[in-house]
């Protein structure tokens, strides 16, 4: 019995690096929109998550095919949009409401 060899080539390729930055900015993007909707502080993560995610976006374009986690990244960069976006909205909501409340507070009473 002689035993077969081994090819001379494999059809296993290890797997390509992970995206730097990608896992992180999911993992922003999602803390900031999820926890920023029970209360306010959460919210700060989601520019990070936009910095994170585009910026891992900009390495895969200049190296096409040399990472995986694009979908990661990309995910992590529209949760931190839409949380920045939210972060703005509820930020110029508490200024009119404090200058509403400022505003009641000055006003003389007619009593």
């Amino acid at each position: 019995m002689n035993p077969t060899p081994f090819p001379a080539w494999s059809a296993y390729r290890p797997p390509k690096p992970s995206l730097p930055g990608a896992t992180t900015a999911i993992v922003l993007g999602v803390v900031g929109v999820a926890a920023g909707l029970c209360c306010l502080l959460p919210l700060a993560a989601a520019p990070l998550a936009w910095f994170h995610g585009a910026r891992a976006l900009r390495l895969d374009d200049r190296e096409p095919g040399s990472w995986q986690g694009r979908g990661r990244a990309r995910t992590g960069l529209v949760l931190g949009v839409i949380g920045t976006v939210a972060l703005l909205v509820a930020t110029l909501v508490m200024i009119a409401v404090g200058a509403l409340l400022w505003l009641t507070l000055l006003a003389p009473s007619p009593y």
